[in-house]
């Protein structure tokens, strides 16, 4: 079994790396961009806010992991279990949002529609985003609450 833990670290390694890579690179960029300009696009706030939300995802996933296969039997002793598997839930259920409403914002201004609560919403879809993203923010917490007392202690 211990070949497979190292197996399992150096494949989770890749991965964690490979995430910093991908996410810092698309964090940096518009970062840059956001200091050099003092403004971004929807798009690129979108894509800042996954990017962001994937990457703590990943750290939270990744520590879990280490914790873990270092210390199994620690880990099934102390509560830190439980705070990890809150974070994981919150940060995972706020990427999707993320992920859908890149997705909306997308399939919105690309999509040629005549539609009049499309068109609507074609003109409107930037200024709604701050009112979305709040909004996905308290349901992704609403929605993971239940999660920290569900699991046995």
């Amino acid at each position: 079994m211990f070949p497979a833990i190292i197996i399992g670290l150096i494949i989770l390694g890749i991965e964690f790396i490979t995430e910093i890579i991908e996410n810092g690179l698309m964090i940096i960029v518009n970062c840059s961009e956001w200091i050099r300009c003092r403004k971004l696009t929807c798009c690129d706030i979108i894509l800042t806010s996954l990017g962001i939300s994937t990457f703590f995802l990943q750290r939270t996933i990744f520590i879990n992991n280490i914790f873990f296969a270092l210390s199994p039997v620690l880990y099934g002793q102390c509560d830190i279990w439980r705070n990890f598997y809150f974070l994981w839930m919150y940060l995972n259920t706020l990427s999707l949002w993320f992920a859908t409403w890149l997705s909306v914002f997308y399939c919105v201004k690309i999509a040629n529609f005549s539609q009049p609560l499309f068109l609507w919403l074609k003109q409107r879809i930037s200024g709604l985003m701050p009112q979305l993203f709040m909004g996905s923010l308290l349901v992704s917490l609403v929605t993971c609450l239940p999660s920290a007392n569900v699991i046995d202690r």
